[in-house]
């Protein structure tokens, strides 16, 4: 069988190893067992894991940017209700116990002559309490709305104050009947107070109005909040989830893949095709181990060269380290020494040359041996060969060589005998015909 290159295509590649496919050329599917490998992955590993891991951090920092805004608004609510509204009435709510206080004064200013300069000085008190709670409502973040009511406020404030001590003026006069008529139903201080009352009433209501429009409104955004951070916990949870088992399967699918690919080649099954797309370190693996198989198809294509008996083609290391290649390769160069000093020694001998022999120095172990074995036949046939020559020659020449005395096995002994044998004979005529002679000589023509 004659074996012949290996054709590599990239990026597929196509690894058999069948007895019939290692004698020939490949062909496009020679094998059944088949491992495919495809990712379509265009990211590495840990770029696929950061990504994941900053999409879960951005769903998280997201809700928790929303999740605190949202607080922030339900704060900002609560500092407003405190701010804007619940320290407002209670200076509104100050405001109009002082006018009560004022007008109860009055009455008390009234009657009360003895205890007329303490009660005042208690009107006087509470009329500056009042234009103190309208200064610092006044200063207030107030909406339009309610800057109206304060105008209001102000002017319906300012003529009650001024009636209020009108009324003084004239109680101290000792005129009590234009007083008593002011501050009865339908009078001027009575109707001062019923509007100035009134419109305190206006703004304590629109207060608590406001109030309970902010505490709905933090309600409400407290419960957007809740569902919000609900949403984005299920999402991101969800998310990671999906992330999770997409990135895992894209390393695990792929790795389990090139895991069953490496079993089989450990079992010496290489009858595997890997038909490569992934670009992250799956993909390199998978490459790798491609790579891997098709050293391994190149490596015991040259075996099998070798064992049918080729070494014209010699072997490739795939580099400095390919310890498997340079052993292959050392065995190609070795058996083709072998061969060489071994033909040598065959063609030496059809030459006739029978003292050639192999230099065993340049082999090495089992190989040295071979040759040295081939030395030693050489020598233990051309031994008893070059001892016959040697007894024919001397026979030929006249001399008959004494008995042979060494011991041969085989043929090389029945040789021997032969050689013995015909010596003896030649020795026995040499001896009858010394002795006709010498009967001839005496006249025993007898003998």
């Amino acid at each position: 069988m004659r074996a012949e290159s290996w054709d590599y295509t990239p990026p597929r590649l196509l690894f058999v190893s069948s007895p019939a496919c290692l004698s020939a050329r490949l062909v496009p599917v020679c094998g059944t067992n088949i491992v495919a490998i495809g990712v379509n992955m265009k990211f590495g590993i840990g770029i696929k894991l950061t990504g994941a891991f900053f999409i879960v951090a951005s769903i998280v920092a997201v809700v928790g940017m929303l999740g605190y805004w949202n607080i922030g608004k339900v704060v900002a609510n609560g500092d407003a209700m405190f701010t804007n509204r619940l320290l407002p009435s209670q200076n509104i709510g100050a405001m109009k116990a002082s006018m009560m206080q004022m007008s109860g004064d009055l009455y008390r200013y009234l009657i009360l002559v003895d205890e007329r300069p303490e009660i005042l000085k208690s009107i006087e008190s509470r009329e500056a309490e009042i234009n103190e709670d309208i200064a610092t409502y006044s200063a207030g973040k107030l909406s339009e709305e309610e800057t109206q009511l304060l105008t209001k406020l102000q002017q319906d404030w300012s003529p009650y104050s001024f009636e209020i001590a009108n009324a003084v003026k004239v109680i101290d006069k000792i005129n009590t009947a234009p007083v008593l008529e002011s501050i009865s139903a339908g009078g001027t201080l009575y109707n001062l107070q019923q509007s100035l009352g009134a419109t305190i009433d206006s703004i304590v209501e629109y207060n608590q109005l406001e109030s309970i429009n902010l505490q709905a409104n933090s309600i409400e955004t407290g419960k957007n909040v809740k569902a919000m951070i609900l949403l984005g916990v299920v999402i991101g949870a969800f998310f990671a989830l999906g992330l999770g088992v997409l990135i895992t399967s894209s390393i695990t699918r792929p790795i389990g893949k090139v895991s069953k690919a490496a079993q089989k080649i450990s079992e010496g099954d290489i009858n595997i095709r890997i038909d490569v797309k992934s670009r992250d370190e799956t993909g390199d693996l998978a490459r790798a181990m491609q790579n891997a198989a098709y050293y391994m198809k190149d490596m015991a294509q040259s075996a099998n060269r070798i064992a049918v008996g080729d070494l014209t083609t010699p072997v490739q290391p795939k580099s400095d380290n390919d310890v498997l290649g340079h052993s292959l390769l050392k065995v190609n160069t070795n058996l083709q020494l072998l061969i060489a000093d071994t033909k040598g020694l065959s063609v030496a001998a059809v030459n006739g040359q029978l003292s050639a022999r192999a230099d065993v120095s340049k082999h090495q172990g089992d190989y040295a041996a071979i040759l040295q074995g081939v030395n030693d036949t050489l020598d233990a046939v051309i031994g008893p060969l070059n001892m016959a020559a040697d007894y024919v020659d001397k026979i030929a020449k006249g001399t008959i060589p004494p008995q042979i005395t060494d011991s041969y096995n085989g043929d090389f002994n029945i040789i021997k005998n032969n050689l013995n044998t015909c010596a003896r004979a030649i020795n026995r005529l040499i001896a009858d015909t010394k002795m006709l002679s010498a009967a001839a000589v005496e006249g025993n023509l007898s003998a």
